[in-house]
């Protein structure tokens, strides 16, 4: 073949030149736009999770000074040595403690610093506190609501902390001290909040630096610069954790001197944003090549620039595809860890609640066994109710965390649906509802008065949807054997669907159909925990959940469950529930 002229190898060795050096440029803007979009998702993070923390921790602290005070006004008048021998006292404070989950025990010192009692045992072995940070703080001062250092227990032998109270005789002077130990709860609480492998971890922290809970537990110094911890919150680098330190956000409490962290290891950063950059790399190595090698084949053969030039654009078109079904399965992957993270902290929001509902439904217990007015005794009824409506709106967030235990049956959901049709139907006055039963149903293992809210609840959407229309509501079963679609399900599966002709949804809500608290009703009209209760329902059962929808083209949510196999009645001697691999092991209500 000739020698190409001098003036056509000069822009083909320029081109050659640009193969390696474009790719490379693109490879480094988009290694830097991956490290800033990397640094601002992770301190938008670290600003939410403080600000969850911040709240937990103020409602937390306050059922224990509120447990302080019951405990306070239960020894009024009472003298030292009646404190140290009645036992009904002991009883009563005993199960004071038990009603929350973060008071470990209860405490009583006399003005002496002398143990007069303590719920961990009865009578009191008289343990000598007088040196303890938290008496020396209340008998020089009235020192409020005051968190102790973190410190081995001379009785209980584990790490706790305290929070304390003067006790006052009637004229105001100092006469001992009424605390609450906590033992473990922020760190249980901690541990499941922070992800397993992302490198965070969360503090409770005294405002003079001690630390009072972690999670983990083995951590280093805070070593915040001296000008950090200003304001009420804020983000700063601490030096410490090895590997180049940590991000480290803050967030003070309004209730007591202390304050929240919640840290991110800048090693799992780098760990993150290295496999972020696998996807630049790729694309610019196939860059790269690909120019090169065209380039190189039309300096060659120059006669065959047209096809070098369709192989190139051939390459470059599957290389934005490949990019296209990257970034979509990276979606799938945040949406499906942001629904498993608010799942985590839906559940700890929903059992701090409980205790909350939990302590002011024993004050009106009591509240009601020593007031006689009818009055009284009606509006006291009426705050027993909310109570009650409180406690369903926690089966519902716990549902949706997958915390309310099922009870798993073998059944035919074909002859379930027929059970339940009136019901059905009743929901949706002057909506015409149909059932579509499949031939041949597999039996499903599931809770079958889960599915019935469920389902429920996916008509009463329907027929709000339908609201205006000519509204049909049809309800369908059919056998299913999935291979990764939807929520990366395998095997055998019956599907419900609940079909309607309604209004639709637009795709910016259908990608948050399944959060919790999130509606388009009107204000009054829903909480928006229906469709969060039947996402978790379904994977609570082992199975997922669909949802197809578009504008003025009707709604189709579908529940996948797993196909069920008789099981073995537990009648038989030889087997017990603890046989049943499927018994499921959820949290339930927290005590």
């Amino acid at each position: 073949m000739p020698a190409p002229a001098p003036t056509t190898l000069w822009p083909l060795r320029a081109v050659l030149a640009g193969a390696v050096v474009g790719p490379l440029a693109l490879f480094v803007l988009g290694a830097w736009q991956t490290r800033v979009q990397l640094y601002d998702q992770a301190e938008e993070n670290i600003r939410r999770q403080t600000a969850l923390l911040e709240e937990h921790a103020e409602q937390t602290l306050q059922s224990v000074q509120l447990v302080i005070e019951q405990a306070n006004q239960r020894i009024f008048g009472m003298s030292w040595d009646q404190i140290r021998t009645s036992k009904p006292l002991w009883d009563d404070l005993t199960r004071l403690v038990r009603q929350g989950a973060e008071v470990d025990a209860i405490f009583i010192l006399d003005r002496a610093g002398q143990g007069a009692l303590t719920t961990r045992a009865f009578p009191s072995p008289g343990v000598d506190f007088s040196q303890r940070d938290y008496f020396i703080a209340q008998r020089d001062q009235d020192a409020g609501a005051f968190l102790s250092d973190a410190y081995m227990g001379l009785i209980s032998r584990h790490p706790i902390f305290n929070m304390s109270m003067r006790r006052r005789t009637s004229t105001g002077e100092f006469d001992g001290v009424v605390g609450v130990s906590l033992s473990g709860y922020f760190e249980k609480y901690y541990g499941s909040v922070v992800l397993p492998g992302d490198g965070a971890a969360v503090r409770l922290v005294r405002s003079d630096g001690e630390v009072l809970a972690s999670f983990p537990p083995s951590q280093g110094p805070l070593d915040a610069p001296a000008a950090a911890l200003t304001g009420t919150d804020g983000i700063f680098h601490s030096a410490s954790g090895g590997r180049g330190g940590r991000l480290v956000g803050y967030k003070y409490l309004d209730f007591v001197p202390a304050y929240v962290t919640f840290s991110l290891s800048e090693a799992s950063l780098r760990e993150a944003w290295y496999r972020a950059l696998w996807p630049w790399a790729i694309l610019a190595a196939l860059g790269a090549t690909a120019l090169f090698g065209s380039t190189w084949v039309a300096l060659r053969r120059v006669h065959r620039e047209a096809a070098g030039a369709a192989l190139l654009q051939t390459t470059y078109a599957n290389l934005i595809q490949e990019e296209k079904r990257r970034e979509q399965a990276e979606k799938a992957l945040f949406e499906t860890r942001k629904l498993e993270a608010l799942g985590q902290l839906t559940g700890g929001v929903a059992h701090d609640f409980n205790n909350l509902l939990q302590v002011l439904a024993g004050n009106l217990e009591i509240v009601e066994r020593r007031i006689h007015d009818e009055r009284a005794r009606r509006a006291i009824a009426a705050g027993r109710r909310t109570v009650e409506r409180g406690r369903h709106l926690v089966q519902k967030l716990l549902t949706f965390a997958r915390r309310q235990p099922l009870k798993y049956e073998v059944f035919d959901v074909n002859e379930h649906l027929q059970a339940v049709r009136d019901l059905l139907v009743q929901s949706a006055p002057g909506v015409a509802v149909t059932l579509a039963p499949g031939s041949d149903i597999w039996p499903v293992e599931s809770d079958p008065q889960q599915l019935d809210l469920a389902i429920l609840n996916l008509v009463v959407n329907a027929r709000d949807a339908t609201a205006g229309r000519d509204g049909t509501i049809r309800i369908e079963t059919a056998n299913v054997e999935l291979s990764g679609e939807p929520d990366d399900l395998r095997g055998s599966f019956v599907a419900v669907t609940v079909r309607d002709n309604g209004s639709g949804m637009p795709p910016d809500v259908l990608q948050r159909v399944w959060e919790p608290f999130f509606t388009t009703k009107p204000a009054g009209k829903g909480t928006g925990l229906g469709l969060s209760m039947v996402y978790g329902f379904a994977h609570q059962s082992g199975g997922g959940v669909a949802i197809d929808s578009q504008p003025d083209r009707g709604t189709a949510v579908t529940i996948f469950l797993p196909k069920g196999a008789p099981v073995q009645s537990y009648d038989d001697p030889s087997v017990t529930p603890g046989d049943d691999e499927r018994a499921p092991k959820s949290a339930g209500l927290a005590s």
